[in-house]
Formats: structure tokens, sequence, C-alpha cells
């Protein structure tokens, strides 16, 4: 991913206090946790997303930069890629 575009991603997670994005294969669901923090969550795709299935992967990531937020998400999708799902 190019800086620019994981720039931008921060800035609208900042703004929105949510994000959606494909990554690696993956799309990634991003948004503030009301306790604190970044609740995230990985699908296979975008219409497994849009159909309320379950994710594949996720959880919670304890910080409050946003961008520390975004990396972790897709730290879990280059993860699961590389194991094949």
């Amino acid at each position: 991913m190019e800086r620019e575009e994981f720039m931008k991603l921060t800035d609208i997670l900042l703004t929105e206090e949510e994000i959606t994005f494909t990554y690696d294969n993956h799309f990634i669901h991003v948004q503030e946790s009301c306790e604190g923090g970044y609740d995230g969550s990985v699908y296979n795709s975008k219409e497994e997303y849009e159909n309320a299935e379950d994710p594949i992967d996720g959880g919670s990531c304890e910080t409050i930069v946003a961008i520390a937020a975004i990396e972790f998400f897709m730290d879990i999708a280059r993860d699961l890629t590389e194991k094949g799902l």
C-alpha cells in the first residue's frame, strides 16, 4: 500500500471514526471502540461484510493511535493470506 493511501485511510478513520477497505485480498472494517482503542474485523470479501457474515478474524487494538490500529488489522490480513485463508 502506498504511503499516501495509508495516510488517507488514517485521516478517514480519525474523522469518521470508522473505515472499511480492501487489503491483501481481504476486506477490513475498523472502528473506534466506545471503551477506547479500536475494534476491527477481517472478512474474505466485501460481500461477506455487506451480508453481515461472521468475520474470519479480528479483535481489539488497545491504542489511541489510528495509524497503529490500521497496521494491526492489516497485519492480521497479511497473516491470513500467508496461511492460505
